[in-house]
Formats: C-alpha cells, sequence, structure tokens
C-alpha cells in the first residue's frame, strides 16, 4: 500500500507543483469527523491508483497558509493539481442535504 504524503509549507512546491505526476491533496484537520471520515478514501485511492498518482494530505493546523494561499474555506477540501496549477475543486460535505441560508431554510424558521 502506498501511504499519502505529508504536505507543508515547506515540502508543497516540491512535492505537489513540481511533481512529475497529478497529486491529490487533501486540505483538512486531523481532528475534525469529516477529515478523519476521509482518511481511508485517501488511502483506498493512494493504493489503487500507486503509479498514475500522488496522494497527498496537508493539516490546516500545522501549515495554514496554504490554505489561504489556496482560498480553502470548507474542510476537507480535495484538489487535483497537474501541470503546477490546481484542476478541479472538491468540496466534500457528508451531509449535503440543503443550504442553511437558502429562502426555503429561512422560511421554515
Amino acid at each position: 500500500m502506498k501511504p499519502t504524503i505529508e504536505i507543508n509549507e515547506s515540502n508543497f512546491e516540491n512535492e505537489v507543483l513540481k511533481s512529475s505526476q497529478p497529486v491529490l491533496v487533501e486540505f483538512a484537520t486531523g481532528w475534525s469527523l469529516p477529515s478523519m471520515m476521509m482518511d481511508g478514501a485517501l488511502e483506498e485511492i493512494a493504493d489503487e491508483f500507486v503509479d498514475l498518482l500522488k496522494v497527498a494530505r496537508v493539516h490546516l493546523d500545522r501549515s495554514p497558509n496554504l490554505g489561504l494561499w489556496y482560498g480553502i474555506r470548507c474542510l476537507p477540501t480535495i484538489l487535483y493539481f497537474s501541470r503546477r496549477r490546481s484542476a478541479d475543486r472538491d468540496f466534500w460535505n457528508h451531509e449535503q442535504e440543503r443550504d442553511p441560508f437558502s429562502a426555503e431554510a429561512s422560511n421554515q424558521l
């Protein structure tokens, strides 16, 4: 099984931006429940795509500037980097039911 790589502000450029293969990066905290729920899935992805993809994890409580640089607002957030840029953004939310700020939600109050 290929382990995920720990990314921080000092190795981000070499491990992600200068990587010869695409990199899937999870921006998360180690202590939040949604972040912990993603751990197994990321390990499976790293194992299944061992030759095609690098899987990395940024702990934002240890490297907060990376979250600021990439506009991370929701945790966990997964970004796909290919050829030095972020190609896609996925905001994972376990309970994607409804927006609490929508007109429908405010009418129910």
